[in-house]
């Protein structure tokens, strides 16, 4: 046999429900357990527990399509004495115009159970933990809120449901979520580009989805290989918002096909998801290009500054030290 088979919807909780139909808010608010009995014919009339021996903690709502789950913990954390557990009661309340941002809470559901359940007390048994589920007939289309205690216990099971969850909703993170659509580059897109250094031809190509925060990756169709490595196509693609830059050493002979994938700010790979700290002569870190430090779109950092070569520099120190032996 099941336990707390002796379990009903009170009526109060009859009352909530009917006002929930007709557009009321309705949530589950505390739960409490006690270890008095009541005649199970009088059962529906209970407003509070004749015995009630602590406060239980409300975890979740579970919503299905005939019923409501009501997932709820008892620990015995500073319970004195141990006790017999028969009854539980969950209490509920409808949204109070009157009084904002309060709750008049009424019996919703009792459950009860005649052999009950030993309850320890601390002392005895300590980091006791019990885990129940009230169970109720309705439709999914009622909607109920209930207050979720924040001392209640993760599990481990519930961890793995919430990560589920989460992989499985395509809005969450949008922006972290890369980005794959067709790429053509045409031809006739490529033009000379004086300020590529050694790639002397660039393309601009229309993308909607690009934006200047992402990093592209450029996969191409294997037909266009050869188009692309006899053209020296540079490896590094610049996404603008709307658009893509693209530079090579020659113009490709035909037209290049692929795809590129938009990885957005934090998702792991590229400049937009990564925030360097300054460098110092202790930190390893960022630098920007400046009147004499120049970077080519593959990286290739170079300066302008005039620099003296191996040549000078041993010139220079001969004459230091030719100096000092005089």
């Amino acid at each position: 046999m099941g336990r707390f088979e002796n379990s009903i919807v009170t009526l109060s909780g009859v009352d909530m429900l009917n006002e929930q139909l007709i557009g009321r808010k309705m949530t589950v608010t505390s739960v409490c357990t006690g270890s008095g009995m009541t005649d199970v014919s009088e059962l529906e009339k209970i407003t509070e527990l004749q015995d009630q021996k602590q406060k239980g903690r409300l975890v979740s709502l579970e919503d299905a399509d005939t019923y409501k789950r009501i997932r709820i913990q008892l620990s015995n954390a500073g319970l004195g004495e141990s006790y017999q557990l028969h009854q539980v009661l969950v209490m509920a309340a409808l949204d109070e115009p009157a009084v904002p941002g309060g709750y008049q809470e009424q019996s919703f559901v009792v459950m009860q159970d005649d052999v009950g359940i030993n309850v320890p007390s601390e002392e005895d048994a300590p980091g006791w933990e019990l885990e129940m589920y009230c169970v109720i007939a309705l439709d999914n289309k009622l909607h109920i809120d209930i207050v979720v205690d924040p001392a209640g216990t993760a599990k481990l099971k519930d961890l793995d449901m919430a990560m589920a969850r989460h992989n499985a909703d395509t809005e969450a993170h949008p922006s972290l979520r890369p980005v794959t659509v067709e790429l053509t580059v045409p031809a006739e897109a490529w033009q000379e580009d004086e300020s590529g250094g050694d790639y002397g031809f660039s393309a601009m190509v229309d993308c909607v989805d690009a934006a200047v925060s992402n990093v592209p990756i450029v996969t191409l169709d294997k037909s266009c290989l050869k188009a692309a490595g006899d053209a020296g196509l540079c490896p590094t693609v610049e996404a603008l918002d709307g658009s893509l830059h693209l530079w090579a050493t020659a113009k490709p002979a035909s037209e290049l096909t692929g795809w590129v994938t938009l990885l957005g700010p934090g998702s792991g790979a590229g400049g937009g998801g990564i925030s360097l700290p300054v460098a110092t002569e202790d930190i390893l870190g960022g630098i920007k290009a400046s009147d004499s430090l120049t970077v080519d779109p593959d990286g290739t950092a170079h300066s302008v500054a005039d620099v003296a070569t191996d040549q000078e520099v041993s010139d220079m120190l001969a004459q230091v030290f030719d100096h000092k032996s005089d």
